[in-house]
């Protein structure tokens, strides 16, 4: 089905873009921190920005990591029962946990818009440039959210695709650390 390789094709961009903006958020975090020790410790002038911009830099980090997350299928899950029942069971499983995934992001997207609202009215404290706080908190939650319905979503058509044959769905987003499917084929074989 080309629409759901283009599709597909699409999240693996959009994947590596969210990656590269994580790296990018993760170098930011350490050079400010270690800006404000040398700063603080050897210049005894702290500077006063830091602690807020790296609060900040973290949250968009976790959010645009549990997007990424769920690209290369490594969120926590529960698979007992897949493991026990498999192939067409295990790919119906998979199935209703998309359609878990998309109806949480469903629900609970409405009410961070309501929070975006409300947070917009106040302002960042100590950064140089005075920001409304939901370009800090309820603006990663939504556009997270977004990502992650967008993600589920896809992966709820490859299931539905693959559920005849029982077959699994690859991850969107391979990182290539042989090392974590090596534990995965060693903790099989057991």
């Amino acid at each position: 089905m080309a629409l759901l390789r283009t599709y597909r094709r699409f999240l693996e961009i959009l994947g590596w873009c969210e990656l590269g903006l994580a790296v990018v958020l993760l170098f930011g975090i350490v050079a400010s921190i270690g800006a404000q020790v040398v700063s603080r410790y050897f210049f005894n002038n702290p500077l006063i920005w830091v602690e807020e911009a790296v609060v900040y830099g973290f949250i968009w980090l976790v959010f645009l990591g549990a997007s990424v997350g769920l690209k290369t299928q490594r969120h926590i899950r529960i698979e007992w029962l897949s493991h026990i029942w498999g192939g067409r069971w295990a790919a119906g499983l998979y199935v209703i946990r998309q359609g878990v995934v998309i109806a949480i992001v469903v629900l609970v997207f409405p009410y961070a818009l309501v929070v975006m609202n409300t947070e917009s009215r106040s302002a960042t404290i100590a950064l140089p440039w005075e920001l409304p706080r939901f370009l800090f908190f309820s603006l990663p939650i939504s556009i997270s959210f977004v990502l992650l319905a967008m993600t589920a979503f896809y992966f709820l058509l490859a299931g539905l695709r693959a559920l005849p044959h029982g077959a699994a769905v690859e991850a969107i987003l391979c990182l290539g650390d042989d090392d974590f499917h090596d534990v995965e084929k060693l903790m099989e074989s057991e």
